[in-house]
C-alpha cells in the first residue's frame, strides 16, 4: 500500500509531537521526565531517549504501523497527535522570534 503525501506528513508530524514529549516534556504525572531518568544516558538507547531528533527518526516505524493496521482508529490516533505536531512547530517559530 502507498502513502501518499497528507499521510506521510501526518505521521511525520506525528513523530515529532511524541519524540518532543519524550525527551523535553514531564509528562502527565512526570510519566516522561520518570522515564528518561529510569532509562539513563549510558547506553544508546538512552542517550536517544533525551535527544527529540532521535527518538523523532525511530517513532515513524510503530506509527507507520498504526497508520496501516489498525484502520481509522489508528489514524485517529496519528492524525490527532500530527494535529498536536503542528501546533508544537507553531509555538517553536512563534519563540523563537523573541
Amino acid at each position: 500500500m502507498m502513502l501518499g503525501l497528507g499521510e506521510i506528513v501526518a505521521v511525520g508530524l506525528a513523530a515529532y509531537r511524541v519524540g518532543h514529549m519524550l525527551a523535553r516534556e514531564d509528562g502527565p504525572f512526570d510519566l516522561f521526565s520518570s522515564l528518561r531518568e529510569r532509562v539513563g544516558q549510558k547506553t544508546w538507547m538512552g542517550r536517544g531517549m533525551h535527544c527529540a531528533l532521535c527518538t523523532s527518526f525511530w517513532l515513524p516505524w510503530p506509527l507507520l504501523l498504526l497508520w496501516l493496521w489498525a484502520g481509522l482508529p489508528g489514524q485517529l490516533i496519528v492524525a490527532g497527535l500530527a494535529a498536536a505536531g503542528v501546533g508544537l512547530a507553531i509555538h517553536g517559530v512563534i519563540h523563537a522570534e523573541q
